[in-house]
C-alpha cells in the first residue's frame, strides 16, 4: 500500500513537472512576424525613396527599414510579445502605431509634418544684381515695402534626403547651410518656368518644368544645394530641393591651351615642310641621273669609259712575250 501511494506521488511530480515545462516552451517561442504595410506621407505628399523608418517594438529599435517606392513601405515586425506596441518613426517623429499581434497582415498608413510652418511679416527688396544657373537666369530691379511669409523649416535630416514642395506666392523654404539660415522662394511663375531665389545673398535661377540646377550659396568650392523644378500647376511651382557637397569644376584657361596648340602645330607644320623639302630634294636629284643615264650622250660616255677601263686591265696584267738577258 505505501509503495503504491509513492508510485502516485512521483508520477504526479512528472506530470506537473512535463506541464510546466511544455508551458514555458510556448512562451519561449516568439510570436509569428507581424506584416504592415500602407502608404508613407510627409507634409502632404509621397514620401521619397530613400526615407528611413524606425521601427520600435516596446521602445526598442528593432530596425531601420528604408523605403524602396516613393510613398509606399512593406516591412515585417519579427521581435517583441504579443500586444507590445510598435512605433513607426521617420525623423524622430512618430509616423503610426500599432501592437504585435503575431502573425497578422496589418495596413497602417503612415504620416508626418516635418516642417514648421510660421507666419512672418519683412521688408522686401529685389536684389540689384544676380546669378543663375540651370535653364538660365534673371536679374533684379529695384523696389521695396512689405511682404508677408508664409514659411516651411525643414530639418537637415529631411533636407539632405531631399525636400519636395508646392510653393505659392509669399511661400518659402527655410533650410541651413553651414548653421546659416537660407530661404527658398519664387520671384515669379510663368506657365512653363518659374524664377527661383536663394538668399541672403540673392541668388536668382530660372528653370523650365524638369529642369535643374545646383547652387553655391557660401562662395567656397563646393555647390550646396540641388533644386529640381518638377512642374507648374494654377500658377504653384512644385519644387525638390536637396543638400548637397559638391566640388565645383576647375575651369581651364583656354587662351592658354590655344597659344599652345598654335606653337605646337607651327613647329610641326615647320618639320613636315622640311622632310617633304628633303623628300623632293633626293627624288630630284635621282630622277635627274635617270633621265641622264638614259639619254645619248650619258650611254655614249658609258661605252667610252668601260673601253677605257678594259684596256687599262688588258696592259697592266698581260704577260710579255721576251725577256731581256744581260
Amino acid at each position: 500500500m505505501e509503495i503504491q501511494k509513492t508510485k502516485d506521488t512521483w508520477k504526479k511530480v512528472i506530470l506537473i513537472s512535463f506541464s510546466i515545462f511544455l508551458i514555458g516552451l510556448v512562451y519561449a517561442v516568439p510570436p509569428i512576424p507581424d506584416h504592415f504595410y500602407g502608404n508613407v506621407i510627409i507634409d502632404g505628399q509621397n514620401a521619397p525613396i530613400g526615407t528611413i523608418i524606425s521601427v520600435y517594438v516596446d521602445s526598442t529599435l528593432e530596425l531601420d527599414y528604408n523605403i524602396t517606392e516613393s510613398g509606399k513601405y512593406d516591412l515585417y515586425v519579427r521581435t517583441g510579445e504579443s500586444n507590445n506596441i510598435i512605433n513607426f518613426k521617420i525623423n524622430n517623429k512618430v509616423a503610426g502605431s500599432s501592437t504585435r499581434q503575431g502573425g497578422k497582415k496589418i495596413n497602417i498608413n503612415l504620416s508626418i509634418i516635418s516642417t514648421q510652418v510660421e507666419s512672418s511679416t519683412t521688408s522686401s527688396s529685389s536684389p540689384a544684381s544676380s546669378s543663375s544657373s540651370g535653364g538660365g537666369g534673371g536679374g533684379g530691379g529695384g523696389g521695396g515695402g512689405t511682404t508677408t511669409w508664409l514659411t516651411y523649416t525643414i530639418t537637415d535630416t529631411v533636407f539632405e534626403q531631399g525636400y519636395t514642395k508646392e510653393l505659392g506666392a509669399n511661400n518659402r523654404i527655410k533650410v541651413q547651410v553651414d548653421s546659416q539660415d537660407h530661404y527658398i522662394s519664387f520671384a515669379s511663375v510663368y506657365e512653363t518656368e518659374a524664377t527661383i531665389e536663394i538668399s541672403s545673398n540673392p541668388i536668382i535661377v530660372t528653370l523650365s518644368a524638369g529642369e535643374n540646377a545646383t547652387v553655391n550659396v557660401n562662395n567656397d568650392e563646393f555647390y550646396d544645394i540641388y533644386v529640381l523644378l518638377n512642374g507648374i500647376t494654377n500658377n504653384k511651382a512644385n519644387i525638390t530641393i536637396q543638400k548637397i557637397h559638391e566640388a565645383i569644376p576647375v575651369k581651364i584657361n583656354e587662351s592658354n591651351i590655344s597659344t599652345e596648340l598654335s606653337e605646337s602645330g607651327g613647329n610641326e607644320s615647320q618639320n613636315k615642310e622640311n622632310e617633304e623639302l628633303e623628300k623632293t630634294t633626293s627624288i630630284g636629284i635621282t630622277g635627274a641621273m635617270i633621265g641622264f643615264l638614259r639619254s645619248g650622250t650619258g650611254i655614249a660616255i658609258i661605252i667610252v669609259v668601260l673601253v677605257l677601263g678594259i684596256g687599262v686591265i688588258l696592259i697592266k696584267f698581260k704577260t710579255p712575250k721576251w725577256k731581256k738577258r744581260f
